[in-house]
């Protein structure tokens, strides 16, 4: 029985002192905004934080493709087959 204390307390020791247990990941939440509209998606997020989805627009009923970026924010990459009438 003290066997098997010694390992438990082993284990739990070396994942404290070790920093080999990440116990929560760290997010940031950023509000990307709209093209002008009500609402806006995003669908996937690249690893230099570029952010793609649809976005609506102000008195458009078509959802617009974006591209947002930390620097030049969100920008609109129109809609599939052209302009929206």
């Amino acid at each position: 029985m003290t066997g098997k204390i010694f390992a438990v307390a082993f284990i739990i020791l070396f994942i404290l002192f070790s920093g080999g247990l990440t116990l929560a990941a760290t997010h940031k939440l950023t509000d990307l905004g709209t093209l002008g509209g009500d609402t806006s998606g995003a669908t996937a997020v690249n690893d230099e934080g570029q952010v793609v989805g649809e976005s609506a627009t102000a008195g458009d009923h078509y959802p617009h493709a974006f591209l947002w970026t930390q620097k030049g924010g969100m920008v609109d990459l129109g809609t599939p087959g052209g302009t929206a009438k």
